[in-house]
Parts: C-alpha cells; sequence; structure tokens
C-alpha cells in the first residue's frame, strides 16, 4: 500500500538519476578526449567539488595526466 502511493514518484526519482549518471558518463569521456584544453579543464577542477565523489575521480586523473596536479 505505501509502495502504491510512493510509486510513481520513486520511477520518476529512478529515471532522473538514470539520465544524471548518463549525463556524467558523457562528460567523463569529454573529460578524457584530448581536444579538451587546459583552460577549460582548470575551470572544471575548479568547479569539482560540487559534483559526485565517483565523478571527481575522473577529473582527478585527467588533471594528473596534464601536470596541474
Amino acid at each position: 500500500m505505501l509502495f502504491e502511493a510512493f510509486g510513481d514518484n520513486l520511477t520518476m526519482i529512478c529515471e532522473s538519476k538514470k539520465r544524471q549518471t548518463v549525463y556524467y558518463i558523457y562528460h567523463i569521456f569529454a573529460i578524457f578526449d584530448r581536444r579538451l584544453g587546459k583552460r577549460r579543464l582548470i575551470e572544471i577542477v575548479k568547479n569539482v567539488d560540487t559534483e559526485p565523489e565517483w565523478f571527481r575521480k575522473y577529473v582527478i586523473i585527467r588533471a594528473k595526466a596534464e601536470g596541474m596536479i
């Protein structure tokens, strides 16, 4: 009964999380693309504190590869 009351909202939350995860996966591919310049990477690194922990790890990997950290 309780699940039925929240069922539609839970489905919407799950769909939202899936879309958000897909967004971050595309963003990870963009970060590892060599065409991403150092200036843009610096901006991403500055603002990475607001992103999920698992995403930050990938940004740090790229920043280390560029010798920024």
